[in-house]
């Protein structure tokens, strides 16, 4: 969830149902459907996005890197429907503090919009990882995201958390 107005307002929720094939220690594939609603003219419009990701994982000197490579196909009801790719690289520190094992990680994500060809988005992150339980993950992270609107680039401060329950 994502709130607007100085938090006053709920402007943005999306839930995703995915499906992960770890093919070797290095090599994962996931097929997923992400649901969002965000707020436009007033009101939440849906969003459907089906997607594939490809993900390669590596290791160097005790820090763990991987490479999210994600491709979408975005369905709109009130607008024209469009592809877009998504490569978000993040680096983790070795690091696990306490025994829920906090850890701390950044990471780059750029978005693709293929209909036009055209670079639209960056978010930079630089966060926390937390194992709660067993099969649930929180993280708390900062968040500069720079995204192009009108041939300008307009950016956002964002302060943010995760809640990841895996099966």
């Amino acid at each position: 969830m994502r709130f607007a107005d100085n938090a006053s307002q709920l402007h943005y929720q999306h839930y995703d149902l995915a499906y992960f094939h770890e093919l070797n220690k290095h090599f994962e594939l996931e097929l997923s459907y992400r649901q969002i609603f965000e707020r436009k003219g007033g009101k939440f419009r849906p969003e459907n996005v089906p997607n594939i990701n490809a993900i390669v994982k590596w290791d160097m000197a005790d820090f763990k890197f991987d490479n999210r490579f994600r491709l979408e196909y975005r369905h709109f009801d009130y607008q024209s429907d469009s592809w877009r790719f998504r490569d978000k690289f993040t680096l983790n520190f070795p690091w696990k503090l306490t025994k829920y094992k906090i850890q701390p990680y950044l990471s780059d994500e750029g978005f693709l919009d293929l209909n036009g060809i055209e670079f639209a988005k960056n978010r930079f992150y630089a966060g926390f990882k937390a194992q709660a339980f067993e099969n649930v993950r929180v993280e708390i992270y900062y968040l500069l995201q720079a995204t192009k609107s009108s041939n300008q680039w307009i950016d956002a401060n964002v302060f943010g958390s995760k809640v990841k329950i895996t099966f």
